[in-house]
Parts: C-alpha cells; structure tokens; sequence
C-alpha cells in the first residue's frame, strides 16, 4: 500500500474514539459543573505544556514510529482509568496521561510523514498529505461524534471501552505499517551539530517566518481548540437531545475534513481565513437560533481547519528540519499556555451566561487575534516554494 494511502488510514483510525463528544457530558453526568469541567481541560492543557517539549526531543532522538506507539499505548490507559476512577481526580489523572500521549504524538506524527515522503522523494507533496490526512482526522472525529452520542445513551462504559480498544489497534497499526526514515534525513542540516533542542532555538531565532507561524498556533488556532471541547455541550443546552448533538457534532467535523482535504488549493493568506472564520461564528452566536448556530459552527470549523493546513505547512516547509519535531513541540507550546487562560474564561462566561457564551468568546477571540496578527506580519502566511524533490535514499 502507498505511503500516503497508509498514512490516511491512519488519521482516519486515531480518531476514532467514541467517548470524545461525550466526555464532558459524562463529566457532568457525575456531578461535575462547568468550571469543574473547564478545570480538567485545564489540567490536560497543563500536562501537555509540561509534555511537549520533552516529547519532542524524544521524537527526534529515538525512533519516531516507536515513540508514536507508545503515545497510543498511554491514550490507551487514560481511558481505561476514566473508567476504573470516575470522579474528579480520576478524569484529572485520565487527562494527564492523555495530556502526555498526545504531546508524544504532536510534532513526532508530522516529522515522520515529512520524512517518509522525502526518503521516497515526494518532499514537494506534504501539504497535500497533511492536509488529506488532517481531513481523514476530522472525518474519524466526525465518525466517532456520529456513534458516541448514540453509543451513550446506554451508558458511558462502552464508549470508554470502544475508546481504549482503538488506541491499542492505532498503536499496532504504526508499528507495522511504517518504517523509521533514514537518519540522514535528520543529520543534513547545517545545524546537524546541535542537540534537537538547541537546533529547534536556533530555527525560531533565525526565521521570522517560523516565530510568526508559531505565534499564529499559539495565539490564533487556541479559540477552535478549547471551542471544539464545548460543541457538544452547547449543543444539548440549546436543546439537541444526545444523538441529535452527536449527528451534527459530526455534521461540523465533516465540513472541516472536506475544507482541510482541499485546503492545498486554497491561496488565501491563512491568517485571512482564520479572521473570517471567526467572523461567521458571530451570526449564530447572536440569532438566538439553533439552525443558524449550527450552520455558523460549520463554517467556523471548515475555515480553521483551512487556515490550520497552511500554517502548519508553512511551517513543516521553512524550519531546518534537524529538530522537526521539536519545533512543533516548541510551536504548539503557546496553544497550551494560552489554552487554560481560554478555558478559565469559557467556563467562568458559560457557568454565569450559559455556553452560548464560549461561542461568543471563542469567535471574538478567533478574529481579533488573526487580525493583529494579520497586520503585524501581512505577508508571512504567503507559502513558500515548494521543496524539490529528493531522491530516495539508497539502503544501508
């Protein structure tokens, strides 16, 4: 099977975890209230600061395919202990493992495609397979919203269960199905002499292009971030009963894959896309209607997930590429410091305002931010010429 083909596959499977629409909801099932809920994401946004950097590191220093095994394997016991322990401080120690495994994964999973697609000189079509495999992502969400709502209606234990058998059958998955790409790939750099962390510093003080796209992660892409953890709740307290949230749960993550699958046509300045996005949140928020807020949350989440594939390409494209992985660690480092601020607010704003109000916040904030960000660096999101192609490297 090609390498794409196997790498859609499995973007498709990691997401295909049950218990994702309704996790908050069986939070909340157990006693728990909104700024309890907004807690534990902070907690999991906490974890995975501490995490990804490390993470990282290990992703450039050890095999990557191995790393990204172990990252399904921890997912894997979070959920398992969701279901052993379900009170507070047992979601608390589930989202730190999943706030690991997932800091394992981020930058590891793109380095590895990177450098697969280059050994196999196919380098120039990254974007196109990110952004294919990101679409794949977003539909194995949208699948898993599909069932997972209706799964719960018998209870929260099978979904957790679904949940924990998918993540084994990722891991299984990675190990067999990839290989690890020649270290050379890693060792050409001009700053190959440095440790990953020391080369990843020396990408972000060198290139005004990599800080910039790094702060457009951090202080843009946070909204949808803590946004997407909120949907489902906010969908049940406008009035959908659980399988009607999980269908148009599903509804909202389908548009995104279809926008990400095609985001590679798409010239627009990324930091663009993402102001609009935020801007046609706005109606929905404000109509005090269900089909117009579930229109404008389709919208909202097709136009991130643009803006996310062009960024993140832009960004695989122009750093060195001797600490891959750990400049997208270092990247997504402002996503997780500035995500607990952002689910501090979306919680205090629903437990008062009801979740309406994180809508509110979340397309405020999405468009005020591009913007500055737009205005700050107008032409940084133009993306770059693509790479050349290498020649596929010889054995041994």
């Amino acid at each position: 099977m090609p390498l794409a083909s196997r790498w859609y596959l499995l973007s498709y499977a990691r997401e295909l975890i049950p218990i994702f629409p309704v996790y908050a909801i069986m939070m909340q099932a157990h006693g728990l209230d909104p700024v309890e809920v907004s807690s534990l994401l902070i907690v999991w946004s906490l974890a995975s600061f501490v995490f990804e950097v490390p993470s990282g590191t290990f992703g450039d220093r050890f095999s990557r395919r191995r790393v990204l095994v172990a990252s399904r394997c921890i997912q894997a016991v979070a959920f398992f202990v969701w279901w052993w322990w379900p009170g507070y401080w047992g979601y608390a120690a589930g989202f730190v493992l999943w706030g690991l495994s997932g800091s394992l994964w981020s930058g590891t999973a793109e380095a590895l495609l990177y450098e697969s697609l280059t050994d196999e000189g196919e380098g120039h079509h990254f974007d196109r397979v990110y952004g294919r495999g990101a679409a794949l992502a977003t539909l194995g969400v949208a699948t898993a919203l599909l069932f997972g709502g209706w799964l719960a209606n018998g209870g929260f234990a099978l979904p957790l269960w679904l949940s924990t058998a998918m993540s084994f059958a990722v891991g299984a998955g990675v190990l067999f199905a990839f290989g690890d790409p020649p270290r050379a790939l890693r060792e050409g750099a001009e700053v190959s002499d440095r440790p990953p962390l020391r080369s990843a510093v020396h990408d972000f003080r060198s290139n005004p292009l990599v800080r910039h796209m790094a702060l457009a992660i951090g202080l843009g892409l946070v909204y949808y971030g803590c946004f997407e953890e909120y949907v489902g709740l906010l969908f049940v307290d406008e009035g959908l009963t659980l399988t009607g949230m999980g269908a148009w749960y599903a509804v909202c993550y389908g548009a995104r894959a279809v926008a990400m699958a095609f985001a590679e046509r798409v010239r627009w300045n990324a930091l663009t896309t993402l102001a609009v996005s935020g801007t046609v949140l706005l109606p929905g928020c404000a109509a005090g209607s269900l089909p117009l807020l579930i229109a404008a949350c389709i919208a909202y989440f097709a136009l991130n997930g643009i803006a996310e594939v062009r960024i993140v390409s832009v960004l695989q494209a122009t750093q060195s590429g001797n600490a891959r992985a750990t400049v997208m660690s270092l990247a997504r480092l402002g996503i997780l410091a500035t995500g607990p601020l952002v689910y501090v607010a979306s919680g205090t704003l629903a437990d008062h305002f009801g979740w309406i109000a994180a809508a509110w916040f979340a397309a405020v904030g999405t468009l005020c931010t591009s913007l500055a960000l737009r205005v700050t660096r107008a032409r940084v999101t133009l993306p770059p010429e693509h790479p050349r192609p290498v020649r596929r490297s010889e054995p041994g």
